[in-house]
């Protein structure tokens, strides 16, 4: 009987000073990356070459997703917001994807709003205060801040949806974020704004 066999075809012995924690593969290029907590990503040829080099990070890699329509690489690394290179030339291009998804957005937006004020009604005569002594809080507040101030959200994984080519983005808040990219326009959305959003109620457990 024949039975399936894994065969190890090759490798490399120590591809980073810390353990990988994240790995993709960019089909363009025949490349794969890897992410360390070394906190550093490395890009590999198929003889085991290595290509380059990013090492802007001050976290672990925690996400790592190569978007072939965009033919850019996302990544993580406990961040606000993923990071965006373009692998070829190891350039950080998520500013530029922010302001340009931005501007779009703000220009579809000026054209969808009406204007606020098409009869404006001025008032000649403005109303008097009513109150013109109010009289002091009786019961002031303690504490002027009740509310503790909120987790900052960070992104952890991410994971690519061929089908949609959609990047779900999963966070330390219980929180599921959504990227849409199109080969057209870098982003259809800033990359620190996704498209959709699933929140986790805070009091399930993970």
């Amino acid at each position: 009987m024949k039975r399936d066999t894994l065969w190890k075809i090759g490798g490399h012995g120590k591809c980073h000073d810390g353990a990988i924690s994240a790995v993709t593969f960019d089909p363009d290029n025949n490349w794969i990356i890897t992410g360390s907590f070394d906190r550093r990503v490395r890009i590999w040829a198929n003889d085991g070459a290595r290509v380059t080099e990013i090492t802007s990070f001050s976290d672990t890699l925690t996400g790592l997703s190569y978007v072939p329509a965009t033919k850019t690489l996302w990544m993580s690394a406990n961040s606000p917001h993923p990071i965006v290179y373009d692998p070829r030339s190891a350039t950080d291009i998520t500013a530029f994807l922010q302001q340009t998804a931005t501007t779009a957005a703000e220009n579809r937006d000026a054209k969808a709003r009406p204007d606020p004020h098409p009869h404006p009604h001025p008032h000649p005569h403005p109303h008097p205060n009513p109150n013109p002594h109010p009289h002091p809080n009786p019961n002031p507040n303690p504490n002027p801040n009740p509310n503790p101030t909120p987790k900052q959200e960070r992104v952890q994984r991410l994971f690519r949806i061929a089908e949609t080519g959609e990047i779900l983005a999963s966070t330390n808040t219980k929180a599921l974020r959504i990227y849409r990219c199109s080969p057209v326009a870098p982003v259809d959305a800033p990359v620190d704004a996704p498209v959709a959003s699933v929140e986790t109620p805070s009091s399930q457990h993970l």
